[in-house]
């Protein structure tokens, strides 16, 4: 988001900016965790009151039935099938720990459940008495029972008394489970800490939206208009799409250059007239007024508009939310696949169930050139907005759906959408000056995407939990016209600065220098393969074999995002400082693949945690490099074409990657299972690191003269 300039010094608009993002995000974040902690503290105190609650509710409830039963005669003690009649309330209430029904004295009549042993104690060394006085608070009726609550260490006790005609005939004790208690506590910490990062995410995307449309562009613009003029330019006029003070300065300035502008035409004007009137002085009249036109250029009629250009921190809000729509439903689309009807097709439902995140990631690679001609043809707004049109719909559809097939179906609609909005980007990236296009890609459209699937894998968890699968692909749609608004009303139509040559003759002429294609097929591809078939696939369908929630599914892999977020600035900062970007993706892919053994050394989960930390972290690094180490290797003569088809030859290598990785990783785990399968993809993962690795070292000074050819 700090662009430099070309003495390597911030820009005056981005060291402002940027100062007042700092400032705003220190008092967000201390304000976010005080709130924070204050919620916790809060909740901490209601939930053990809440707990009592719900266990009075259901106790008056199942007391009724043994009073009713009572009622007509039937002593505590004759009761039969009371057991039964208690197991299903608790198979229904998982957080209590056993039902009891007690005479009015407290003794144990009837019980069902674990810890019934702790009740029976209790009432044995007097901590719970129910009987006499001393079941009474001070004043009470006996007429008027009261619900009693007795702490038992590792449970809590609710005694709800059975009352048949003012008398208490008997007492359904609740217990409820303490460690429920506490786990829910911790349950709730996390998600209060998820929504803090949410939170603070989404306000540094939004912060760096509002900074970029109010201050950045409207002081580039000041800025730009001040150094032409400083240079004698007065031939353009600013562009004013803002009525703040930035643009009351620049009302200003137009009008300082209309005033100039209308002395010049007027000094030409009387230079003609006195040249007609006495041509004497025709000469000299002409040579004052060369005189001042050429150290000045000034508007012959009309003053052309200076625009401030594309500013990427512009598209970074919408880019933002889109990532957050499309990933809400990253931690569940096999789980949510399992629970629809299966078409006889002879696959395995493990292949089944990968196949949407498989053929999603294929129809995108499928229509990225097309989306790359109507971005040319059309402009980078009308593309976003118009492939937000199939996203909406693929999403609302697919909340509709109830078997694999239609599933698969609207998945490809969304896929289009994703496709066009993703090449859009692009193309608004390549529409940046050559100076700030990996810049504006590092600092802005890779962190902004990834922050969108942190956001949208942890919150997207949450959501399918509490209002379930369907509910959250709604959501996304809703999200998906959020980002469309925003690019419809902020962002400026742009053609992308894009050759005239097909997509496919572009792809070939970057595939055919050899130390690219080694980038393509053995980095881009591989690293991907890994990402979809063990982050997408095996991730949510190992936790859930093993009992976790969708919660704690969300958030362990929301790990990955973040370790992204950390290692893609420093990944591009040691590349460009130490020339290390081929040892980057080298050591990357072999890292990621050790990181995998964890499976056979460490408990399932604390593994997968230490595999998508190091696999996050590796492809944080490597992820800039595999474009710089490309860059270089064509003429000046394709410079300018070069960044934007080389980032979208490797964007849609990582697709055609991510689209095999599902399919690769259910064969894996339909033979070997799920730890094995993860082994094996890390495998995978070193051994195309090796393989390039080679094919570097062999190619590197043959190679460099293969990549002096122009891209076509």
């Amino acid at each position: 988001m700090t662009t430099r300039n070309q003495r390597g010094k911030l820009r005056i608009e981005e060291t402002f900016t940027f100062s007042l993002l700092t400032f705003a995000l220190i008092v967000l974040i201390a304000n976010a965790v005080v709130t924070s902690r204050l919620a916790h503290n809060l909740y901490e105190r209601e939930i053990t009151p809440e707990f009592n609650r719900e266990a009075e509710v259901v106790g008056r409830t199942v007391a009724a039935q043994f009073a009713r039963a009572i009622e007509l005669g039937i002593r505590p003690e004759d009761l039969v099938g009371v057991e039964e009649f208690l197991a299903p309330t608790l198979v229904a209430q998982k957080r209590f720990d056993y039902l009891l029904f007690a005479d009015a004295t407290g003794k144990v009549l009837f019980g069902k459940g674990r810890n019934t042993v702790l009740y029976t104690e209790a009432v044995n060394q007097g901590t719970i008495s129910l009987a006499g006085p001393a079941a009474l608070a001070l004043g009470e009726k006996r007429e008027t029972p009261r619900v009693r609550v007795f702490d038992l260490g590792r449970v809590m006790n609710t005694a709800v008394p059975i009352v048949v005609q003012g008398e208490v005939q008997g007492w359904l004790n609740v217990g409820v489970d303490r460690s429920g208690i506490a786990d829910l506590a911790v349950e709730t910490r996390w998600d209060i800490l998820i929504i803090l990062l949410v939170s603070l995410l989404t306000a540094v995307e939004i912060l760096a939206f509002l900074t970029g449309r109010s201050i950045m562009t409207p002081v580039r613009l000041i800025r730009v208009m001040s150094e032409k003029l400083a240079q004698g330019d007065w031939s353009r006029r600013a562009a004013i799409a803002m009525r703040d003070e930035a643009g009351h300065h620049l009302i200003a300035l137009n009008a300082i250059i209309d005033q100039v502008n209308g002395q010049w035409r007027r000094l030409r004007w009387k230079a003609d007239e006195l040249a007609r009137v006495n041509p004497a002085l025709a000469a000299r009249a002409r040579r004052v007024v060369d005189a001042v036109g050429r150290d000045l250029k000034f508007a012959p009629e009309t003053a052309q508009l200076e625009r401030p250009g594309p500013i990427p921190a512009i598209a970074r809000a919408p880019l933002f939310v889109y990532a957050f729509a499309e990933q809400l439903s990253a931690s569940f689309i096999p789980l949510f696949a399992k629970t629809l009807q299966a078409p006889d097709w002879g696959l395995s439902i493990g292949v089944l169930i990968g196949l949407p995140i498989s053929v999603f990631f294929a129809v995108v690679a499928a229509s990225a050139p097309l989306g790359g001609i109507l971005v040319n043809r059309l402009g980078t707004r009308w593309i976003i907005m118009l492939g937000s049109v199939p996203a909406i719909i693929g999403y609302v559809m697919a909340a509709q759906t109830t078997t694999i097939p239609d599933f698969l179906l609207w998945r490809c609609v969304t896929a289009i959408g994703y496709a066009l909005i993703a090449i859009a980007c692009w193309g608004y990236l390549a529409s940046l000056p050559n100076p700030d296009r990996r810049t504006g890609e590092i600092s802005v459209f890779i962190p902004a995407a990834m922050a969108g699937a942190v956001c949208g894998t942890a919150i997207g968890a949450m959501l399918a939990d509490r209002i379930g699968y369907r509910a959250t692909y709604l959501v996304s749609a809703g999200l998906v016209v959020v980002a469309a608004f925003l690019v419809w009303r902020y962002m400026e139509p742009k053609i992308a600065a894009a050759g005239r040559s097909s997509a496919l003759r572009s792809t070939l002429g970057v595939l055919r220098n050899p130390r690219v294609a080694a980038i393509v097929i053995f980095g881009a591809m591989p690293a991907k393969i890994v990402l979809t078939g063990l982050l997408l696939y095996i991730v949510p369908l190992f936790l859930s074999e093993l009992g976790a929630g969708q919660p704690v599914i969300g958030r362990i892999m929301m790990i990955y995002g973040l370790a992204v977020l950390l290692a893609v600035h420093f990944g591009a900062r040691l590349s460009d400082r130490f020339g290390t970007a081929a040892s980057q993706i080298t050591w990357a892919g072999i890292l990621t693949g050790l990181g995998t053994v964890a499976l056979g050394v460490m408990q399932p989960v604390a593994a997968l945690i230490v595999a998508l930390v190091i696999m996050g972290l590796c492809q944080g690094i490597a992820s800039a490099p595999m474009r710089s180490l490309a860059a270089p290797l064509f003429e000046r003569d394709a410079a300018e074409k070069a960044p934007a088809t080389l980032s979208g030859v490797i964007a849609q290598a990582e697709f055609v990657g991510a689209a095999l990785g599902p399919v690769i990783a259910a064969i894996l785990v339909s033979a070997f299972g799920y730890s094995h399968a993860i082994i094996a993809l890390g495998g995978l993962s070193v051994a195309t690191a090796v393989v390039f690795l080679l094919i570097e070292g062999l190619l590197k000074g043959p190679a460099a003269n293969l990549g002096n050819r122009q891209i076509p």
